[in-house]
């Protein structure tokens, strides 16, 4: 099971660099044509160009931000998953012991 969590985290992960990394090379492009003047559209400033810029940075941040908070709760899940495991088989040995000893108990009477 945490095998398929961290390869779940890691794909999602790759997704969205992916995305930023097409969003990134498609806004470039455009600034691109816009600086040469191609496709008929007005020039813009390079203050909207930065502000374009900031936004989509937030974006991203936003995104890995909630990126973080997937694998956090992800990683309490799995944290959680190996203690009821650990309670579960110490539990398990506890009843084990308590078989034998009754076993023992029987055998000497």
């Amino acid at each position: 099971m945490t095998n398929n969590n961290t390869n779940s985290r890691s794909r999602t992960s790759r997704r969205n660099k992916s995305k930023r990394r097409r969003r990134r090379r498609s806004r470039e492009e455009r600034r691109g044509e816009e600086r040469r003047g191609g496709g008929g559209e007005e020039r813009r400033g390079e203050e909207e160009d930065e502000e374009e810029e900031e936004e989509e940075e937030e974006e991203e941040e936003e995104e890995d931000e909630e990126e973080d908070e997937e694998r956090r709760g992800e990683e309490e899940e799995e944290e959680e998953e190996e203690e009821e495991e650990e309670e579960e088989e110490e539990e398990e040995e506890e009843e084990e012991e308590e078989e034998e000893e009754e076993e023992e108990e029987e055998e000497e009477e």
